[in-house]
Order: structure tokens, then C-alpha cells, then sequence
């Protein structure tokens, strides 16, 4: 049979032609039931939940929460109100327990003690409240000893009342190790405040290097300016500080619901709303069909579960994405780590059915002995470049061939017609293609395309 290029691989062509009982007799009742209908004929029909792979797995993903806008925001005012009033009873009123006590004595000095206390009974009220406390102690003066204060702080007081970071020694702390006990959010306006500090910086210094014609022709270019805490700003010293918890494990799961949408485009989606310019930072098992609803695990290298809800919120959040169950493991999820997926199908326009007795003799040879598990067609290119034939040539070292083939050789003839009869060459993608198959040229190529 010969092959014809100018249409998509048919099924007879990559080997598709039996069923699994294709040898049963001409006079068997349920040999090739035919059951004429429309399918997938709306993505409703078509639904699709993973099933994870692994010991702990309780079976097909489903959304077993509802996070809307409003709900997002109900979360973030709670947890600021839990944290104003947390940061609201400090003050001279503030009753350190005995607890709290005993592990202060026992990791730091009495002058940093006294400071520590002074700093928990200063009132937020006072507009000259200091916004941390400077502990500078012999006792921090080793990495086993600052560990400890971090714990202290982190341990003995109630989460989201306190941050702790570490300064380096350095001439303005005659060198030595200090550690700032923060009120969170005095810590949060800091940052910003040196963040904005560090964009004005980097915007003086890229004006200036343009005034100083740093960036003629054949002048390296550096690039902005400092990336790190400026020196100058009184609020933020030269710091370490390492936001993400030692005992959180590394990567948030959630269950991505989706409607309409493919794996990569809702994906992006969730990246776009939360600012992030590519889509590195999230894993899937395996990618779910544009034409259905789908639900999956996705998985993000150490992200907090709001950070991933406020972008909710944002105008680029796609309505027809919905995510739940959110949760953190210390694997990173991969291509292939599921167990499989479970599918729901919805048949439509269904004129005429067989007898409900060969019906059920075929369902049963269907249950019982299974089907050919063909690869979709979709495996073979959905262009008009079979990529088996890519395949074969890659196999027997023939680079040139399989480049055009990439390059798209065979389905080029039909764009080439199209393009003549529109009087146009195409976009950008085609004149590359033609640049490389036609003229013959490698680096135009490159550089037309996209």
C-alpha cells in the first residue's frame, strides 16, 4: 500500500487493524458488536482522574475541597488578624511562661536575656518601639549555639509571631555573629522597603552606566546592579536568611482540576497568575488530554500552599482551573510516578443498540479478556511527518534526514501550496522551515525561528 503524504497517518498504515477476537467464528452471536455513536463529542464526555502510584494511595484524584476567590481571602484576613493579635500582646502586660524562661536561660547570656525580655514588654503602641532585638552573645558566637536561639524562637513562641535571621561579622558588628529576633511583620515591610531600595538602585545604576556609554558596541554588558541588601539601609543590615523551615518538606502537592485545557496550558496558567516566568518550578506524572475533564497531582519545589491560593486572585487565574488538597512530601514528583488512571466516558447519539444479551457478552469479553492496547494515534504525529519515520532515521545515524523530517519536509509541500494561493510565505515558523528545507541555509534558520 503506498503511503500518502499529503494526509495524517491512518490507522491500517501503523498497524491498527484487529480486535482482540478477530479469529472467533462467522457464526458467533458477539463477534465485532458494533455500537454506532458520538464520542468525546462534548470534553464533558470525557473525564479522566489519575490514580498515584505508591503504598499510601487511596485511589483516583478528586477535588475534596472547594477554594474560591472568597475563601482565599477569608484565610489571608484570618491569618492576619491570629497574627496582629498575637503581636498585639506584647507589651508590659506580657506574661513569658516558666517554659519560655527556662529555655531562654539556657541559650543565652544575661545581657541578651535582658534584652530579649525588654523587647517581648515593649509595647507595639510606641511609635519608637524597636522593630528587633539584637541578640550578640558569646553563646552565638558558634553555629550550634545560633541554631539553638533560632529554635528557641521558633519553639517556645506561637507561629507567625516571630522571624529570626543571622548577620554575618563584619566591621559595623565588630565581627561578630548577630541574630535579629523580628516581629513578623516589621520583617515583611522590611524586606519590601529594601527590595524597592534595591530596585532604585539597580535602575540609578543602569541609567548611569547608559550616561557613561558603558554599553557601546563590543563593551561587555554586566547587567544590574547588586542583587543583595544594601549596606546603607538602616532597617536591613547585610543579612542571612533562609525563608524556607528545615523541617518542611521540600515540595507542595496539590490535585489540579481542569476543564478544556491541557496539562502544559493550565499549568502555565497557575504560573502567569503567580508571576513565575516559566514553568520549570512545576511536575506532573504525566499530561492529561486538552478534551476532557482531568484531574492530577502537581507538584512545586519548595512554594508555600498561599503563596499558590493568592494567585487565585489574580486577573490571569484561568475560572476553568481549579486546585485542592494541598499538601507537602519530601519526593519530588515525576514523569511516571502514577499507578494510572481511571476514565469515565459518555456516549452519545446512540440509534440503534444491540440485543442486551450480545451487549453483555461483549462488555464481558471486554472485562474479562481485555483489548489490544494500541498506542493512540496521536504517538504517530498529528502533523503530516510520521514520527516513526523520524525515528528510523535517528536509529540508522541519517542526522540530515531526520532534521528535515523534524523540520517538517513532507507537510511543507502542502504549506507551500497554501502559501502560493494566499500570496503569503506564512509566519515565522515557516519561513524558517523554508530557510533551512529550500534555501538550504542552517543559520538563517536559526535565527527566523521563533
Amino acid at each position: 500500500m503506498m503511503t500518502d503524504y499529503t494526509l495524517p497517518p491512518s490507522e491500517a498504515e501503523v498497524g491498527i487493524k484487529l480486535y482482540l477476537d478477530h479469529d472467533k467464528e462467522d457464526g458467533d452471536d458477539d463477534r465485532h458488536i458494533a455500537l454506532p455513536c458520538l464520542f468525546k463529542h462534548r470534553f464533558q464526555d470525557f473525564h479522566v482522574y489519575e490514580i498515584p502510584d505508591g503504598p499510601t494511595s487511596s485511589g483516583p484524584l478528586h477535588l475534596t475541597e472547594l477554594w474560591t476567590k472568597d475563601r482565599v481571602i477569608q484565610e489571608i484576613r484570618d491569618k492576619r488578624e491570629r497574627e496582629d493579635n498575637l503581636q498585639n500582646a506584647l507589651g508590659p502586660d506580657y506574661q513569658i511562661t516558666d517554659q519560655q524562661l527556662d529555655s531562654i536561660n539556657a541559650c543565652l547570656t544575661e545581657e541578651d536575656k535582658d534584652k530579649l525580655v525588654a523587647f517581648l514588654k515593649t509595647s507595639r503602641n510606641d511609635a519608637n518601639a524597636p522593630k528587633y532585638c539584637l541578640l550578640e552573645g558569646d553563646c552565638i558566637q558558634d553555629k550550634p549555639g545560633r541554631t539553638k536561639v533560632h529554635q528557641l524562637i521558633k519553639t517556645q513562641f506561637p507561629s507567625g509571631m516571630f522571624i529570626t535571621d543571622t548577620v554575618d561579622p563584619c566591621a559595623d558588628t565588630n565581627d561578630r555573629h548577630q541574630i535579629r529576633v523580628w516581629i513578623k511583620k516589621d520583617f515583611t515591610i522590611g524586606q519590601k522597603r529594601a527590595r524597592e531600595l534595591a530596585a532604585a538602585s539597580d535602575e540609578g545604576n543602569d541609567k548611569k552606566r547608559r550616561r557613561d556609554g558603558r554599553h557601546r558596541k563590543g563593551r561587555k554588558q554586566t547587567g544590574g546592579g547588586d542583587k543583595k541588601q544594601s549596606s546603607t539601609n538602616q532597617d536591613l543590615p547585610q543579612a542571612r536568611y533562609d525563608p524556607w523551615p528545615k523541617d518542611q518538606p521540600d515540595y507542595l502537592y496539590f490535585n489540579m482540576y481542569k476543564e478544556n485545557r491541557d496539562t502544559a496550558e493550565a499549568v502555565s496558567s497557575i504560573s502567569r497568575a503567580m508571576g513565575k516566568k516559566n514553568t520549570k518550578a512545576f511536575t506532573v506524572a504525566g499530561t492529561k488530554d486538552r478534551r476532557g475533564v482531568t484531574v492530577q497531582h502537581v507538584c512545586m519545589w519548595r512554594t508555600y500552599a498561599e503563596q499558590v491560593k493568592r494567585a487565585m486572585l489574580s486577573g490571569q487565574w484561568d475560572k476553568f482551573v481549579r486546585l485542592s488538597d494541598f499538601h507537602y512530601r519530601p519526593q519530588k514528583l515525576s514523569l511516571g510516578m502514577l499507578y494510572g488512571n481511571r476514565f469515565y466516558v459518555a456516549l452519545r447519539g446512540i440509534k440503534e443498540c444491540p440485543s442486551e444479551e450480545g451487549l453483555t457478552k461483549a462488555f464481558s469479553a471486554l472485562s474479562t479478556k481485555g483489548f489490544i492496547n494500541y498506542f493512540g494515534m496521536q504517538r504517530f504525529g498529528t502533523q503530516l511527518t510520521r514520527t516513526y519515520e523520524i525515528g528510523q532515521a535517528m536509529v540508522a545515524r541519517d542526522w540530515v534526514r531526520a532534521v528535515r523530517l523534524i523540520m517538517g519536509e513532507t507537510s511543507l509541500l502542502r504549506s507551500q501550496q497554501e502559501a502560493n494561493e494566499e500570496g503569503s510565505r506564512g509566519d515565522m515558523i515557516d519561513k524558517a522551515r523554508r530557510a533551512y528545507l529550500i534555501d538550504n541555509d542552517p543559520e538563517k534558520s536559526l535565527k527566523l525561528m521563533p
